[in-house]
């Protein structure tokens, strides 16, 4: 039987966000740089639940040839990242619906499955 494992949230040095603006500065700060989040042309979106902040990240179209086609195929998801309104912790989540994420996400804290983890995963890791 496979062993339960718990979902990792990465701590933040800053304040709990309270409100849009803040989690939104929160996201620029740790996904931009940490995780090169964001290529040309995209943005963050951010939605605020009742137990966290959800961050997936809005692209480009890709640009189109004279016949209208496509030049290249649209980049698949990237997954939804949660930012914890209580610590302002960071995890990441499957591509999922928004809702359906930070549904699963309070589930998941409420059952204690989520791991506050200080240090930050390396690209070697």
């Amino acid at each position: 039987m496979p062993e339960n494992r718990k979902m990792s949230a990465y701590a933040t040095d800053g304040p709990a966000p309270a409100d849009l603006a803040q989690a939104s500065l929160l996201a620029e700060r740790y996904l931009v740089p940490e995780v090169g989040l964001l290529p040309e042309g995209a943005r963050l979106h951010v939605v605020e639940f009742a137990s966290c902040f959800t961050v997936v990240k809005i692209t480009a179209p890709p640009p189109v040839g004279e016949d209208g086609i496509p030049l290249h195929p649209a980049e698949p998801g990237g997954g939804v990242t949660v930012i914890d309104k209580e610590t302002g912790a960071i995890s990441f989540w499957p591509s999922w619906g928004e809702s359906f994420v930070a549904e699963k996400y309070a589930e998941a804290k409420a059952a204690g499955e989520i791991e506050y983890v200080v240090e930050w995963p390396t690209a070697n890791t």
